[in-house]
């Protein structure tokens, strides 16, 4: 079935499901679930309640807030009032806070808390803000940070909009939607200046949820756990769209990166979406001094990537494995991975790895562990998925098929052009940016580079923009050193830089847990306790450790590629705001930090 709206596909899921479990949060210790029915309750309630503020089909409204329960209630509401929402990332910096308020011209705003707040007061332009909706219960008197704003909390708001009156013109509202109505104005994360409003129609995210339903089979006895998010494009479709709207699964809040394994433990997830980093931190702790122990473990190891890799094989060339690798594979798999596993919760059916390019090396092992891991590709503008690699047809390396209904050329120098109803109209008041978004037969142009293979598997050469030219006119794929050096388990994150240079050089962040573990190895002890980084770095042992490290990479690649110089910095990207919402490195903005310490390198 074709749907108009979301809503209306929602509100139809949820006269079906009732009283299934749809949402969980987590309060006090325990999970608590709002079922079908309460959210639709709620949604109509809060939906009316906007009416009822005199918000008007087409106002923005903002939602600000770490992924919860009441982020869905307030993107659903928003929906049903037939407004356009604007998520707000929630670790924005306040210049890029204050430049989405200014540029999306948002009347209302679903705001978490006092910390929240605290920020949004420091913004001169907060005044344009009509409403406030607090989703925290807030016991501050906090009008005095906002004289010209009317507060509410989101209680309030429901209670407002529980009446015949407002519910009736909620369900006028969203039956009067259709596919050509926007949604949302999707901000992109912002890797090279200010965050742009990608324009996301109803039709757009529908008709990508529909291509990814045909490709990827989610259904109402899943469990996902969601930690990426939901203000990003990625989480906001493959983690809650599609597996909720879509398949009928239910949906847990993971309550912070921190407590993710913990989470996965509890909540035992069949399906999750993540981030190259996040399996690429996993890999590396597996694989570091805290982890494999042991020489014959180690053998083990290698073993297994082996066996995987000739199981993997076997799936790309349609072919059933032979009865002995297959036996060696379940016997290493019930060996040496079944702890990882169940510390993963124990019930994986597949993980989504999107946002960035996932490494062959860190799928494969996920994949000697017996996780598939199935990568995809998109963009914030392609609502996001274009390709995804598929449950019974998938290649490691590559980003799977094209999705359907999706349609990809590729121009002549390799870059990435996409059609389809999934595909945005233009960014939100920028004309000339919309313009040279598309080219003359109106595909988008994705900035990417890729290629196909005979079965027209995609595969992602490069970022076109971050593709650099040294001084001998030889270029560079920052991206692809990139992920060599952070698969090693003592390098946390790195940056290489070369533009117009004799040689490259990195920026690299050290892992401090495996900075312990290594000059514990080396019976190095300290008397100082609770060591940050900066501690750590100066020491002569690391930095002989870095370079031996960098050495065996180096000879993986071309003698213009080898990163010659480093320096260690101290302290990760993430407390610098150099990292965007998807864990992508703000390249332009760390390369400006850090222009004295690379100018030195040579």
């Amino acid at each position: 079935m074709t749907w108009s709206s979301i809503p209306a596909l929602f509100y139809t899921q949820a006269q079906r499901r009732q009283s299934d479990p749809l949402i969980y949060g987590k309060t006090l210790g325990h999970w608590s679930p709002l079922t079908w029915s309460q959210v639709a309750k709620r949604t109509k309630a809060l939906a009316g309640g906007l009416i009822a503020l005199g918000l008007n089909d087409r106002d923005r409204v903002g939602i600000w807030s770490k992924n919860r329960p009441e982020w869905v209630l307030a993107d659903l509401a928003s929906q049903s009032a037939a407004l356009i929402n604007v998520p707000f990332h929630e670790q924005s910096a306040l210049r890029e806070l204050k430049h989405m308020l200014i540029d999306s011209g948002i009347r209302a705003l679903f705001i978490e808390g006092m910390k929240e707040i605290r920020q949004l007061s420091q913004i001169e332009e907060k005044h344009q803000i009509e409403y406030l909706i607090t989703i925290d219960e807030i016991y501050e008197d906090i009008s005095p940070l906002f004289p010209q704003t009317k507060v509410l909390s989101m209680l309030s708001l429901e209670n407002l909009g529980n009446n015949e009156e407002h519910l009736t013109q909620v369900e006028q509202r969203y039956l009067s939607l259709d596919r050509s109505s926007i949604l949302t104005l999707q901000y992109t994360s912002g890797t090279t200046g200010n965050p742009k409003a990608v324009i996301l129609t109803q039709g757009n995210i529908l008709a990508n949820c529909e291509g990814c339903f045909s490709a990827i089979p989610v259904h109402s006895t899943d469990v996902l756990l969601s930690f990426l998010p939901l203000s990003h494009s990625f989480e906001r479709l493959a983690g809650y769209y599609l597996p909720i709207l879509y398949g009928g699964a239910r949906l847990y809040f993971a309550e912070s990166m921190g407590s993710l394994i913990r989470n996965m433990n509890e909540v035992q997830p069949t399906v999750i979406t993540g981030v190259p980093r996040l399996f690429e931190k996993i890999y590396a702790r597996f694989r570091g001094r805290r982890g494999i122990k042991g020489k014959t473990q180690n053998i083990l190891l290698n073993w297994s990537l082996n066996l995987a890799q000739s199981m993997a094989k076997s799936v790309e060339n349609q072919q059933t494995p032979n009865w002995f690798i297959k036996t060696q594979y379940k016997f290493t798999q019930n060996n040496l991975f079944k702890e990882l596993r169940e510390r993963l919760g124990g019930k994986l059916r597949f993980m989504i790895s999107g946002g960035a390019p996932l490494s062959v090396e860190v799928a494969n092992f996920f994949y000697a562990a017996g996780l598939l891991i199935l990568e995809g590709y998109g963009l914030s503008e392609t609502s996001p998925v274009i390709a995804v690699n598929r449950p019974n047809l998938y290649r490691f390396g590559a980003v799977g098929k094209a999705l359907p209904n999706v349609h990809i050329k590729l121009a002549s120098d390799g870059e990435i052009c996409v059609k389809g109803e999934n595909v945005t109209q233009g960014y939100w008041q920028l004309k000339e940016e919309t313009e040279q978004l598309f080219d003359e037969e109106g595909f988008l142009k994705t900035g990417d580079i890729g290629s196909f293979d005979v079965d027209q598997f995609l595969y992602i050469t490069d970022r076109k923009k971050d593709l650099f030219k040294t001084a001998t006119g030889k270029y560079v794929s920052p991206q692809y050193l990139e992920r060599l050096l952070s698969t090693e388990p003592l390098i946390e994150q790195a940056c290489v830089v070369g533009e117009q240079r004799p040689y490259c050089v990195a920026l690299i962040v050290l892992s401090i847990s495996e900075i312990e573990a290594f000059l514990k190895d080396q019976q190095i002890s300290s008397t100082e306790e609770n060591l940050k980084l900066s501690d750590y770095i100066a020491n002569p042992k690391i930095k002989t450790e870095v370079q031996a490290i960098i050495a065996k990479i180096n000879t993986q690649l071309a003698p213009h590629e080898t990163i010659r110089k480093f320096y260690l910095v101290p302290k990760g990207f993430e407390e610098q705001d150099l990292l965007t919402v998807s864990l992508k490195l703000k390249r332009k903005a760390t390369i400006q930090v850090y222009q004295k310490e690379i100018d030195a390198l040579y």
